[in-house]
């Protein structure tokens, strides 16, 4: 890990784009389980990372050794390989016979950079993304096929998906309302489907929930991570007060934290904290967390790569061989591409999916759209609280790719077939008239 992550003299430095602070935390609780047999620090269990990841790259380190990190990369790629061909089975299930539309999504998620743009990063969000579709193809092939070797099979994946995210745990709520639209659709609600759907949500809904389990039989608290508070606390409630010139306010709410006792006294502050300032500051706050949900829903994924030519909101930074930190220098060649990809996901994905909810709710489909309302929700909300990034958005991406070009298709392609067709009609009588 110090070849990655350190200088000779013990500085800490970002050598990779794909390395990050957050990368550092997963390969040390790898470290760690590989000397004391514990996630975390020492003997103690941590209460910030979920074990899905450290253990996939304790795996890569106890079997590769220093060559670790290259492994890892190329096992991420041909993993994430896998998500395209799931996602076109989960597209062409939910969807239905329009198999066209469906690979028109998968073609445009490949060329948009959706997934495989991530993966020299040593983060979670590619590695989660894999396991969870798979899980749901699994879970939507057992409810259309009634076959019980699928339901295990998506039963095991999603489970360890909600060993790497922690998001999960409020999932199989969600997960129960695309089941029952898929069985209704397919008019499969018979007795087996019936019982593979009741039994998938029981399970997971105890699955789901073993990182809070493990917290619990740890600290006494339940709950799967405290990534979402510390996210409260070092984002939302720092931007705003910082944005109301009270940094001493923040800075003495820190030293509070800093001295509690433990991490759940923290934890407490931390809530405590958040709901103060977002009471005395509402306008503030909302305004950040659109700012936010903008960032996550818009920004091209090629500004994953984009970013290191200093194409962001934010002021990029180099760190160069002699460890000074320099300015990027800005790319006009970057720029056009991040606002062509910008615009094309706003046209062709954003808007037409908001339309097509809409649609379905003047067809009355309330069980599809409180599925896609909650799934969205699910994945977004929670990461409002924290900084920008378009990588949150990559488990929903899909789904809105899949709807919002069923909305075009049938809005404006139909309908210009139906034009052409009325219009020949026309012609043909128009020409059979006689004067």
């Amino acid at each position: 890990m110090e070849g990655l992550f350190y200088k000779d003299d013990g500085t800490l430095v970002e050598k990779l784009s794909a390395i990050t602070f957050d990368s550092k935390s997963y390969a040390e609780a790898a470290d760690n389980y590989l000397v004391h047999g514990t996630f975390g620090q020492g003997d103690n269990i941590d209460h910030c990372r979920t074990i899905g990841y450290p253990v996939f790259i304790a795996v890569f380190k106890w079997m590769f050794g220093d060559h670790w990190f290259q492994a890892l990369v190329i096992a991420q790629a041909i993993l994430s390989a896998f998500i395209y061909p799931a996602l076109f089975y989960i597209g062409k299930i939910l969807i239905g016979k329009e198999r066209g539309v469906v690979l028109i999504g998968v073609l445009f998620m490949m060329l948009s950079g959706t997934f495989f743009v991530r993966v020299a990063f040593v983060m979670t969000d590619l590695l989660f993304v894999t396991f969870f579709f798979l899980g749901i193809y699994a879970s939507l092939k057992a409810v259309v096929e009634g076959s019980w070797v699928y339901f295990f099979i998506s039963v095991i994946l999603i489970s360890y998906s909600a060993l790497i995210r922690p998001t999960l745990s409020f999932y199989p709520l969600v997960h129960l309302l695309m089941l029952l639209h898929v069985a209704r659709k397919y008019d499969h609600w018979k007795a087996k489907p019936k019982r593979l759907v009741l039994l998938s949500f029981v399970i997971l809904a105890a699955t789901c929930n073993i990182s809070s389990l493990r917290m619990y039989n740890a600290y006494g608290v339940f709950g799967p991570s405290d990534v979402l508070g510390i996210n409260m606390f070092e984002y939302t409630t720092k931007v705003i007060l910082e944005r109301n010139q009270q940094q001493d306010i923040y800075a003495c709410y820190l030293k509070e934290i800093n001295a509690a006792p433990d991490f759940i006294v923290q934890r407490s502050l931390r809530k405590k904290f958040f709901m103060e300032t977002v009471k005395a500051y509402p306008g503030d706050a909302a305004a950040y967390w659109m700012e936010v949900a903008v960032s996550h829903l818009l920004t091209p994924h090629f500004m994953t790569l984009g970013s290191l030519h200093g194409v962001t909101k934010k002021d990029s930074l180099s760190i160069g061989g002699d460890g000074k930190v320099t300015p990027l220098k800005r790319s006009r060649f970057i720029q056009v591409v991040y606002y062509f990809f910008l615009l094309v996901f706003l046209m062709l994905v954003f808007v037409p999916f908001l339309l097509s909810c809409l649609k379905l709710l003047r067809r009355k489909e309330f069980v599809l759209v409180l599925w896609l309302v909650t799934y969205i929700g699910l994945f977004i909300g929670p990461t409002l609280l924290a900084d920008g990034s378009e990588r949150f958005r990559m488990p929903v991406e899909p789904i809105m790719v899949f709807y919002g070009l069923i909305y075009l298709r049938e809005n404006y392609v139909d309908g210009k077939l139906q034009m052409t067709y009325w219009l020949e009609t026309v012609f043909k009588r128009a020409k059979n008239v006689k004067v």
